[in-house]
């Protein structure tokens, strides 16, 4: 279940949800529903909370951005759909 392994990156990469909800323009609440499991989650929503957290992450790690390709990456964009 890709929200599973959204909290999971989240807590294990040390980002604050606070900052990826408003990163994402969402509020923290609605960020602690779709880590919950929110069924009804637009993919619009689902992509702004991945952008979110690769934006905040690349931020960082002083701007140096994980390629597309990235194992990682692939992994949690594939894990959205």
């Amino acid at each position: 279940m890709w929200y599973l392994e959204l909290a999971r990156r989240i807590e294990e990469s040390g980002l604050k949800k606070n900052a990826v909800a408003r990163e994402a323009g969402i509020t923290p609440q609605y960020l602690s529903q779709i880590l919950a499991g929110e069924p009804n989650v637009s993919p619009k929503t689902k992509e702004a909370v991945l952008k979110a957290m690769r934006t905040l992450a690349t931020k960082a790690a002083g701007g140096i951005e994980a390629p597309p390709d990235h194992p990682g990456v692939r992994e949690l964009a594939a894990d959205a759909e």
